[in-house]
């Protein structure tokens, strides 16, 4: 007989042996678990610092400025643009133009006051920031057509400073019509180009962007509150929602003045929308696993198995997220390239707030998360009443076993296939583009 069969058991303890000095993934995050909840006042602290020092601190390198768009600074007409500007010490094109026009003619003595004025910029030594000159166009001469208009509008384009900001060429716009094209003789109908329509853009974003997020937060409030029946756990997603968030600005601030990934303005509502979904999706992922666990537990083992257990998933799923956006980079249009970046960084602090200060609060909070509602404690009933949890398991039963039937899983993929070509009906009317001018012959229409 052999050793190993006069020992059979010897080879396997060795294997046990070896296999117990590798912990399994799952003890890794049961320390983390750990970890959290005796360092949750010092993760909260830390966060607090860090929300401080980047709202009070400026940001680093040149700050976000209202030229990070989704068109990229490094595209070869920005390059132009700018070089000309060194070069020559003015730039060779003009994105602003101020637009005069009148049907039954402009008078002839008009025409020659808006060149005059336009020269008379020219001329000045240093003409008011950021404006650095004008040259002004009329359609005296008859250029396309039988029916094409004479003498009936001037075009007089404005050359800003490039480097300057949208508000500014948009102000030194409107300063030049108070200036020199006051008179209702002059029959000014208004801005036009792209900066201006970028600098309303801007205002627009600046007026409903409120509304975005309260109609978000109300939305929130409503839903968490509801699924817990607790006025605490929805407070805990907009706190971390906001944290995110805030973060997330500054951070794309300070990065595009450092290597040029600044966010896009246009992008900001996006943001707004993005955080506020994967922070409260994460969340109550950990409210409902400590949901499960604290009537059968004490709190702090009841928030360390929560933690432990839902840590893996939250952190997956964000990865997933912001490689999936990042992924945009690759894209071949610049559009769709400028989304990249910003999405990417906001999904990875909405996962670091999420897998650090939400279970910390969670940690702080035990019981109190669900308030007004004890965890711990059944509502009592008479015997004619229904428990509302039964009825929800068999709810939630009933359900699953509809999902894992063919007809039943067959009628959902139908239903969630129609809801979405219904939702997605108007992507065959949507023209891709922005026309400036689509209202420059009405008084009516804004830039």
């Amino acid at each position: 007989m052999s050793r190993r069969d006069r020992h059979p058991h010897r080879g396997a303890g060795r294997h046990r042996a070896a296999s117990s000095r590798r912990p399994p993934s799952g003890q890794v995050f049961k320390r983390y678990g750990a970890w959290v909840l005796k360092r949750r006042w010092a993760i909260v602290g830390a966060w607090l610092t860090v929300l401080a020092g980047l709202v009070v601190m400026p940001p680093l390198g040149s700050g976000g400025s209202e030229l990070a768009s989704i068109i990229p600074l490094d595209s070869p007409a920005i390059r132009a643009e700018l070089r000309s500007l060194e070069e020559f010490g003015y730039p060779l094109s003009s994105r602003t133009a101020v637009v005069q026009r009148d049907s039954h003619g402009l008078d002839v003595f008009v025409q020659a006051e808006s060149a005059l004025d336009a020269l008379a910029v020219n001329q000045m030594p240093e003409p008011p920031y950021p404006l650095l000159g004008a040259i002004p166009l009329t359609n005296t001469v008859r250029l396309m057509g039988p029916r094409s208009e004479t003498n009936t509008a001037v075009l007089t384009y404005l050359f800003m400073n490039p480097t300057s900001s949208f508000a500014s060429q948009e102000s030194a716009a409107q300063h030049y019509i108070s200036t020199h094209l006051d008179r209702p003789a002059d029959h000014v109908i208004g801005v036009a180009g792209s900066i201006p329509a970028r600098a309303e853009q801007a205002e627009l974003v600046k007026a409903y962007l409120p509304r975005l997020e309260l109609f978000t937060v109300l939305a929130i409030l409503i839903l968490v509150g509801f699924t817990f029946r607790s006025v605490v756990a929805p407070l805990i997603a907009l706190a971390a929602s906001g944290v995110a968030f805030i973060v997330t600005i500054r951070l794309s601030a300070s990065l595009g003045g450092l290597v040029g990934i600044a966010a896009p303005a246009e992008l900001e509502p996006l943001l707004v929308a993005l955080l506020l979904g994967v922070v409260t999706d994460y969340t109550i992922f950990y409210v409902t696993a400590l949901q499960g666990r604290i009537s059968r537990m004490g709190p702090r083992d009841a928030v360390r198995e929560a933690i432990a257990a839902d840590t893996p998933i939250v952190a997956a799923a964000g990865i997933t997220v912001a490689g999936g956006t990042a992924a945009l980079l690759a894209a071949e249009s610049a559009f769709f390239r400028g989304f990249g970046p910003a999405m990417a960084l906001a999904v990875l602090v909405g996962l670091l707030v999420a897998v650090s200060l939400v279970p910390a609060i969670l940690a702080i909070l035990g019981p109190r998360v669900f308030w007004p509602r004890d965890p711990h404690r059944s509502p009592s009933r008479t015997s004619d009443q229904v428990d509302p949890a039964r009825l929800e398991r068999s709810a939630r039963r009933r359900m699953i076993h509809l999902l894992a039937s063919r007809k039943g899983a067959a009628l959902v993929v139908l239903g969630s296939v129609g809801l979405l070509l219904l939702a997605s009906s108007a992507v065959r009317t949507i023209d891709l583009g922005v026309g400036f001018a689509i209202c420059l012959t009405s008084r009516d229409c804004s830039t």
